[in-house]
C-alpha cells in the first residue's frame, strides 16, 4: 500500500474514532453561584467526573434522566430564532413549540435554556446553594426583557395586565407590559403559553410570591 493510500486509510479511520472513543459515562459542565449581595455570578468552575459520581441534586428531581452534564443536552435550531439548548428528552417538543410560536406571529427574540448554576434555594456565606431548573436543561426563559420575574406579590389570580402586578417588585429582566408588546409578551392563552404549556408549566402562574413570566419549565419554578 502506498504511502499516500495510507495516510488517506488513516484519515478516514480518525475521523469516525472519536465516536467510538468517547467515554459513555462521563459528565463535564460549568457552574456557579449567584451571590445576593453582589448581584452576580461567583465561584465559576468547570467540574469533570464519571456518572457513577452524581449526586442526586445534579439530576433533575422531576425528570431523573436530564442531568448537569453538558453531555445530555442538545442544540434545538429554529429558523429565524435563537439556538437553544435543552436536555435531550425535550428536544423535539421545544423545537415543536418555537416554530408554533413564531408562526403564530409570536416574536422570539432571546432563549435562555441550559445553563449550570447555584441561583435557588437557601443562602449559605451570601450565595445560593441550589441549581435550577435550567441546571438540568429542563426549563426555557423567553424574552426576558420583556418578561421579568417579579417577587414579594400578593395576587389572587393570573395577572392579565402591568396593573395588576401593583406591590410586586421586579427582580430580574424587564417590565412586563403586555398592552404596550403584545407581539413578545407571555400572557395566559397567547402564542407562547399554548405552545409551551402542552408539556410544561408557565412560571407566571405560580402561586407562591413569585411570578417568573418568561420562564416555562416541568414544574413553573
Amino acid at each position: 500500500m502506498s504511502g499516500v493510500r495510507v495516510f488517506g486509510w488513516l484519515v478516514a479511520l480518525l475521523s469516525c474514532a472519536p465516536a467510538a472513543w468517547a467515554d459513555p459515562e462521563s459528565c463535564t459542565y460549568e457552574t456557579y453561584s449567584w451571590d445576593v449581595k453582589l448581584k452576580k455570578g461567583v465561584g465559576h468552575e468547570t467540574v469533570k467526573k464519571q456518572r457513577s459520581e452524581l449526586t442526586d441534586e445534579e439530576k433533575d428531581p422531576a425528570v431523573p434522566e436530564c442531568t448537569v452534564c453538558s453531555e445530555d443536552q442538545v442544540e434545538v435550531k429554529v429558523e429565524g430564532v435563537p439556538t437553544i439548548v435543552v436536555c435531550r428528552p425535550f428536544a423535539e417538543q421545544v423545537k415543536t413549540a418555537l416554530e408554533e410560536a413564531k408562526a403564530a406571529g409570536f416574536e422570539l427574540k432571546t432563549l435562555v435554556g441550559y445553563r449550570v448554576g447555584r441561583t435557588r434555594g437557601a443562602i449559605k456565606d451570601g450565595r445560593r446553594t441550589q441549581f435550577s431548573n435550567h441546571s438540568y436543561g429542563t426549563a426555557i426563559d423567553i424574552n426576558a426583557e420583556v418578561n421579568g420575574l417579579y417577587g414579594d406579590c400578593k395576587l389572587s389570580a393570573v395577572p392579565k395586565n402591568a396593573s395588576d402586578l401593583k406591590g410586586c417588585k421586579l427582580r430580574v429582566g424587564g417590565h412586563w407590559d403586555p398592552a404596550k408588546r403584545p407581539k413578545s409578551t407571555v400572557v395566559e392563552g397567547g402564542a407562547a403559553w399554548n405552545a409551551f404549556t402542552r408539556f410544561w408549566k408557565w412560571g407566571g402562574t405560580r402561586t407562591d410570591a413569585t411570578r417568573d413570566f418568561m420562564h416555562f419549565s416541568p414544574t413553573g419554578e
